[in-house]
């Protein structure tokens, strides 16, 4: 017999938690917003997008994350050249408004990636991809995330390549940006 050590019996439950908000901001237009869009993007460093999901609305108080799979659904996109990979990076401050967010205004990130993808496209592709990941940073961030204020803001962000994805605007709701959290409520 094991003291002090606490162990969770209950079932494991899953959900699926779609963006309450998502922009994408663009250095060639620094001022301008493009929260209401139905496209994000990232390109080169020049687009980035920014995504925040309500943990708290959909997860219970002092669940434990098992595991959380992120994914976007791409459409098009362009190799330039370079490293391609989609970085996803923590950003604490939830702050930050749909309607109001642009490249000026942009909140910094935290720390380093939570988890990554690649996809590759030239300009005549217009082939429906998922870019997922499923890493223990991701997961570790939206424990913490849980615990705090119950918010979890990331930032999307590639060095080389263009890549288009649907966002929380578009009609198919299928095709939006999700977590897909497993997690037992113990």
């Amino acid at each position: 017999l094991v003291t002090g050590v606490q162990t969770c019996a209950l079932p494991i439950s899953s959900v699926t938690i779609t963006p309450e908000a998502d922009a994408l901001v663009n250095s060639y237009s620094p001022g301008s917003n493009y929260g209401f869009q139905e496209e994000l993007r990232v390109d080169r460093g020049a687009d980035e997008s920014f995504l925040r999901f309500d943990l708290a609305a959909r997860i219970p108080t002092g669940a434990t994350i098992e595991r959380v799979t992120f994914k976007t659904t791409a459409y098009t996109g362009f190799a330039w050249g370079g490293d391609g990979t989609v970085y996803t990076y923590l950003v604490e401050d939830d702050t930050w408004a749909e309607d109001s967010i642009n490249w000026n205004n942009r909140p910094s990130v935290s720390g380093e990636s939570l988890g990554s993808w690649w996809l590759w496209y030239d300009y005549s592709d217009y082939t429906v991809r998922v870019g997922e990941h499923s890493t223990d940073e991701m997961t570790a961030a939206v424990q913490s995330q849980l615990n705090q204020d119950g918010l979890l803001s990331v930032r999307l962000h590639s060095p080389g390549y263009r890549t288009n994805y649907r966002a929380r605007e578009y009609a198919d709701a299928s095709m939006r940006p999700r977590l897909e959290v497993t997690y037992r409520d113990c």
